[in-house]
């Protein structure tokens, strides 16, 4: 499909051709990769705050891609993921039965502190989960929950007011609207072939909507909602054959590498406080789940390398910090209004044991160990955790059950 480097030989062998971050620049990649952004990488250490100047999104943008519309021809020709998962992959411990009316008005309040994240955790409970379930048991009841939620969110235009993130002058698509979108993608591709024609038009129209709005979002920092955002247009662009939007995100997963510090550390997010690894842990997550995506054309991005720098080096500070939660005051700044925890005393919930809904935030670290060759590190990761991925979907409200969806 399109951009899948996927050589098959006899008897249906398959092997993946890797390619360096220079192969792909010609691919819509828009930075000089030939220096290192060493200027960005001291600014950031010298910086005495979080989300000074000196964080502002180096280099050259990604020209953002507007989605093509979505009619007729396209609501029948969708690519939709495989549903071959393994079933160790989708076993869920809890159901979520209950399908939660639309929401048209999000009533985004711009408070980092406030309670929003509270009443849209209901919204990502139930979409993980019953993917999950549906995909281990499928045509089940869970099928049904997520037509019915699509379907009921389309017809009422649901989250079409509130929505941006106020606090800034351009427009930005809230961070937990943003956070519905893959999963509701994921959740689109696996029942859309069992909606009626009017059915899968209007959920199509809905969520074209609501990609387009995330690709109009503005974003000046590298962080992982800027990543979130690319993955949003992955998903997107698989699903629909738009092959720009896949463009796009393969540039984006590029640049995170490129302006990545040799050590591993993504400068924007350890500067948050006490809050630096957890952040560091968001864009790792999204990251390899995006190098989890793009499997599906016949790729693995995860061997993709800039100037020798891979996911492998932001993985392999995520593990130092584990093991020694003192070494974020090599980065971390004072961030008020960005951070819980603090400098001497970090928050590092992500290390935290999974529920038994299955939700963690290092939901990416059972897919880094299916693909990663670098079983060394893979060791060290689990150890640092000190938990074992247990036998059920594990998902994070940003990403759906990616081992599910993905493997």
């Amino acid at each position: 499909m399109r951009h899948g480097f996927l050589v098959c030989i006899l008897f249906m062998t398959c092997f993946s051709i890797e390619l360096s971050a220079r192969d792909w620049s010609k691919n819509g990649s828009r930075q000089d990769y030939t220096k290192d952004p060493t200027d960005f990488w001291d600014a950031t250490a010298a910086a005495s705050e979080c989300y000074t100047d000196a964080f502002s999104f180096p280099g050259k943008e990604i020209n953002l891609q507007t989605p093509m519309g979505f009619d007729g021809t396209v609501s029948e020709n969708l690519n939709t993921f495989p549903r071959n998962s393994a079933p160790k992959n989708c076993r869920v411990n809890v159901l979520s039965q209950y399908v939660p009316p639309p929401l048209v008005d999000a009533q985004i309040v711009s408070d980092y502190h406030g309670t929003t994240a509270d009443r849209f955790q209901k919204f990502y409970d139930f979409l993980s989960i019953n993917i999950s379930d549906n995909r281990d048991f499928p045509y089940s009841k869970a099928e049904q929950r997520l037509i019915q939620f699509l379907t009921s969110w389309a017809g009422a235009n649901a989250l079409s007011e509130n929505i941006r993130f106020s606090l800034m002058k351009e427009f930005r698509l809230d961070y937990h609207v943003q956070a519905m979108l893959p999963p509701m993608i994921i959740a689109f591709s696996d029942t859309s072939s069992y909606m009626t024609d009017e059915e899968r038009l209007l959920v199509g129209k809905w969520l074209w909507r609501l990609v387009s709005q995330s690709q109009q979002s503005q974003f000046n920092l590298q962080d992982n909602k800027n990543y979130l955002r690319h993955y949003t247009a992955l998903l997107w662009g698989i699903l629909v054959g738009d092959d720009r939007l896949v463009d796009q995100a393969r540039s984006a997963y590029l640049d995170a590498l490129y302006f990545m510090r040799p050590d591993g550390s993504f400068p924007t997010e350890v500067a948050r406080g006490g809050m630096g690894n957890q952040y560091q842990n968001t864009s790792v997550n999204v990251l390899v789940t995006m190098a989890a995506a793009s499997r599906l054309i016949g790729e693995n991005w995860m061997s993709l390398e800039v100037n020798g720098r891979s996911i492998d080096n932001a993985v392999e500070w995520v593990t130092k910090v584990n093991e020694n939660p003192k070494l974020i005051r090599v980065y971390a700044r004072s961030c008020p209004e960005g951070s819980f925890g603090s400098i001497d005393n970090p928050n590092l919930r992500y290390k935290e044991s999974p529920p038994i809904t299955g939700e963690t935030e290092s939901s990416w670290v059972e897919v880094y160990l299916e693909m990663s060759n670098r079983k060394d590190l893979a060791s060290g990761l689990l150890s640092s955790l000190g938990w074992t991925p247990p036998k059920i979907a594990l998902w994070s409200k940003t990403l759906g059950p990616q081992m599910c969806v993905f493997f």
